[in-house]
């Protein structure tokens, strides 16, 4: 009995791979989506621009200023020079986001105050907006860790986000390892489809169906094969993710 499923999956394998053009629609597909995906299939925020409208000009507002342009994430900074200057900046897409310094922020640092600051995102890229938010909040933080070197840390609480995994939240590390999952089960299809197509236009389905093979037999000799070329598939993209993206 496993003699004949053995040799059914050997078959199946040996048809798959004998081909070239077969060999090709296996490999290059899966080449092209883990090359191209992770930076055409992403929703990381690049070469964005953010709008300052300070109202403090002290030096913890310029501070932040400095660090909101420094970030990888923003290459244009506007500084407006009226608050009537923030809508249109919005309305017509000059800047993903707003960032407003209100006039006591660097003295309420100073003096152990809270000192808030207001944030305003574009809801038309809501998606986009909300990663920069993210990227501001993380800055602010790394301010505010800054600040309470040396000093007496209040006591209170806070809860603190950390990501253990992919803490800088590169969007390449969620794609890449969803593309092992996608390219796995579209193998899967694609191998069975083939296998299923050649039997039909060689004329072997029926022999295939008469021959002493039981239906699971079949079943588990036409899946087997498929599986194996999907996990040859998923290891090529886990060797490209690991290698060339560092993940």
């Amino acid at each position: 009995m496993f003699h004949r499923l053995w040799t059914l999956i050997r078959k199946e394998l040996q048809s798959l791979l004998r081909e070239p053009q077969t060999r090709a629609i296996l490999i290059m597909p899966v080449l092209i989506q883990v090359l191209l995906f992770p930076f055409a299939a992403t929703l990381e925020v690049t070469n964005a621009t953010i709008a300052i409208y300070n109202e403090d000009n002290g030096k913890h507002a310029v501070e932040l200023t400095q660090r909101f342009a420094r970030a990888k994430a923003f290459t244009h900074v506007l500084l407006l020079k009226s608050p009537q200057e923030i809508r249109p900046t919005i309305d017509e897409q000059k800047a993903l986001l707003v960032v407003r310094f209100p006039a006591d922020f660097s003295r309420n640092l100073d003096t152990n105050q809270t000192a808030p600051l207001q944030l305003l995102l574009d809801g038309r890229n809501s998606n986009s907006a909300q990663i920069a938010a993210n990227y501001l909040q993380q800055i602010v933080k790394s301010y505010q860790q800054d600040l309470l070197e040396g000093k007496a840390k209040p006591n209170n609480s806070e809860l603190v986000v950390r990501n253990w995994y992919n803490p800088n939240l590169d969007y390449k590390w969620f794609v890449v390892p969803s593309l092992i999952a996608m390219i796995t089960t579209i193998g899967v299809m694609i191998v069975t489809s083939l296998s299923v197509a050649r039997e039909r236009e060689q004329g072997t389905l029926d022999q295939l169906l008469v021959s002493p093979l039981a239906t699971w037999q079949i079943f588990i000799g036409k899946a087997v094969p498929a599986l194996i070329v999907a996990t040859l598939q998923a290891t090529i993209v886990l060797g490209i993710g690991i290698w060339a993206y560092q993940i």
